[in-house]
């Protein structure tokens, strides 16, 4: 590895560590216990991530081609979901009632876009 190379690697990470810190936010943490009195919400969709719970920063979305997932305490939540495409992104905050136990997907709610969550227990789906 070259010189430059290992300046540029130190550089990038360097920016993007500070870029989290200046975000103001306080870092979403995982709730405890165990996941059958939680609720998973995961992505179906590469480029389709949580990036906001309850106010918080989710920093666990990498790149525009993977999704994530995070545990949730259940009860009402306000969740930002982002989609990032090759030419645009799109966001949507959405306050949605989850419930314990329950496993969640959201992803494309059709060809051309959108946001759809999917309660994988009851297979019932919201549109947004």
């Amino acid at each position: 590895m070259t010189f430059f190379r290992l300046i540029s690697i130190l550089l990038v990470t360097a920016s993007l560590g500070l870029s989290a810190c200046n975000d103001g936010r306080p870092k979403y943490m995982r709730p405890l216990g165990q996941l059958n009195a939680l609720v998973e919400l995961k992505s179906e969709s590469g480029g389709y991530a949580v990036t906001d719970v309850d106010g918080a920063r989710v920093d666990s979305f990498q790149s525009s081609f993977s999704g994530n997932s995070v545990v949730l305490q259940p009860g009402e939540r306000r969740v930002t979901i982002q989609a990032i495409g090759s030419n645009s992104s799109q966001t949507w905050g959405v306050v949605y009632n989850f419930q314990a136990g329950h496993r969640y997907t959201f992803g494309k709610s059709s060809f051309i876009g959108g946001l759809q969550i999917t309660d994988q227990t009851t297979n019932t789906s919201v549109k947004f």
